[in-house]
């Protein structure tokens, strides 16, 4: 029995730069925690209100973000 190997999700990629190094978009009054990982690249804050067409993803390396 083989071993499946992990596949890349396409949507985890960058649609401007085909980066992998995307992060989430985390919307809401953010606890001190969530703007350190923000320094630490971990994620990206998207501000207190939220819309339904809001972004979810952002490219670090582009600064790109989508739904």
């Amino acid at each position: 029995m083989s071993k499946m190997m992990p596949r890349l999700s396409r949507r985890r990629l960058c649609p401007t730069c085909r980066s992998a190094r995307t992060v989430p978009i985390i919307y809401g009054n953010p606890p001190t925690t969530l703007f350190e990982a923000e320094a630490r690249g971990e994620l990206r804050l998207g501000g207190c209100i939220r819309g339904p067409d809001d972004p979810k993803r952002a490219c670090l390396d582009c600064g790109a973000d989508w739904r």
